[in-house]
């Protein structure tokens, strides 16, 4: 069974490059985004800075970090 799922991993990846390189080009421009008018996510400047605005919005700050960074 283990063979059987190797092998067919195998083939499926060898023939996408090919089939991908088969497909037709679009020949659509590609379409524009339209500005996003909801609410904007971006760092805070300073720790104060985002401890204040989660007070004024009566949110909790949520502070995770990977590492010693």
């Amino acid at each position: 069974m283990r063979r059987f799922a190797l092998a067919s991993m195998l083939l499926v990846a060898a023939a996408a490059p090919v089939l991908a390189a088969d497909a037709p080009a679009s020949k659509r421009p590609p379409r524009r985004i339209a500005k996003y008018d909801g609410p904007e996510i971006r760092w805070a400047r300073s720790w104060q800075d985002a401890k204040d605005e989660a007070a004024e919005r009566g949110l909790l700050v949520f502070l995770h970090s990977h590492g010693s960074t």
